[in-house]
Order: C-alpha cells, then sequence, then structure tokens
C-alpha cells in the first residue's frame, strides 16, 4: 500500500511538462508570470480569481478590473509578456 503511494509521489515530482510547453520562454514579465503561462498553456486555466492570481498581476502592472474573470486577467498577463519563438504582428 505505501509503496504505491511513494510510487506515485515520486513519479508526480519527476513528471515530465506537456509536450511543446516545457521550452517556452516568456519575457517581459515576472518569473511567476511565467510559469503561470506556461501551466495555462499546458491547459490549467485556474478556476476562480485569487489573491495570488491577482498579485501575479499587479507584479506585472495589470490593474484587475473587480469583474474580471481568470481568463481575462492571464490575457492581460500574456499581453505584457512576449514569446520569442512568436514573431510579432506587423506594425
Amino acid at each position: 500500500m505505501i509503496s504505491r503511494w511513494v510510487v506515485k509521489a515520486v513519479g508526480w515530482l519527476f513528471r515530465q511538462p506537456a509536450p511543446g510547453v516545457s521550452g517556452i520562454q516568456y519575457t517581459g514579465v515576472t518569473p511567476a508570470a511565467c510559469e503561470l503561462l506556461r501551466a495555462v498553456d499546458a491547459g490549467g486555466v485556474p478556476g476562480f480569481v485569487t489573491n495570488n492570481l491577482k498579485q501575479i498581476a499587479r507584479d506585472n502592472g495589470v490593474e484587475v478590473q473587480i469583474h474580471w474573470t481568470p481568463n481575462e486577467i492571464v490575457a492581460a498577463i500574456r499581453g505584457k509578456a512576449s514569446d520569442p519563438a512568436r514573431p510579432l504582428p506587423p506594425e
């Protein structure tokens, strides 16, 4: 019983990131915002607005409006970030 739990715990600790997500490097935002964006890219959108999510937004110059959803906050943070692998739109 315990050995199964240990195997699961060790597997969780050393799990591999989703394919194609680990190499994305966002610039222009804090490391916490990079981690958030990579988690969202892997399919982990926050279910509700937390103080942590609001703090990450504030740390990256995003003023969170009281009516914003988690997706809107993430989109605003993503707007502050730039991914060197993604070409910028023409001006």
